[in-house]
């Protein structure tokens, strides 16, 4: 399988998407960074974690959450990452979706010990949050489609007027 993260140029499905969710000419410097956040960089191990709620739950509960994870992972774990999260509401289910895309760095050891530690500090059992590993061979996805897919859901939300919110933890 092709994987995009080792080089510059991408699968179809990944530039499918890319193409799809990236600003077509970007102009200013917030849309040229946006355009970079949907390239993976070299060394990361990218992670999303997903949890659905109940529509009747608070939504500033899962903004908490988000802000409570990169602040840990950052001040607690000393981790170089980055964070973006998306709140996707889901009107005929009546729940909404949080969603944390977290750029680990390779070196660091993210076996499932340390990651039910870092999510096991909030008030959510890890067992309420799925887990996707966007490596080559999981799942026949690699990491820059996992990615790409994670910007995709937020782009279809924000068409569909379905995006509670969105936000990027940069450094």
């Amino acid at each position: 399988m092709f994987d995009c993260s080792a080089s510059d140029k991408m699968c179809d499905r990944c530039y499918d998407i890319f193409e799809k969710v990236g600003p077509k000419k970007p102009t200013s410097t917030t849309q040229r960074t946006e355009l970079n956040d949907l390239k993976i960089k070299p060394g990361v191990y990218p992670i999303i974690f997903i949890s659905t709620f109940p529509d009747s739950t608070d939504t500033v509960f899962a903004e908490n959450l988000a802000n409570t994870v990169y602040r840990t992972l950052r001040t607690d774990y000393e981790l170089d990452t980055k964070v973006w999260k998306s709140i996707i509401k889901d009107s005929v289910k009546g729940t909404f979706t949080l969603s944390l895309l977290i750029d680990f760095q390779k070196f660091v050891k993210m076996d499932p010990d340390v990651v039910d530690i870092v999510f096991g500090q909030f008030p959510l059992r890890m067992d309420q949050w799925e887990k996707r590993r966007t490596t080559v061979g999981e799942n026949g996805m690699h990491a820059s489609l996992g990615r790409l897919m994670f910007f995709e859901k937020i782009h279809v939300a924000k068409q569909a007027r379905t995006l509670v919110s969105e936000e990027r933890y940069l450094l």
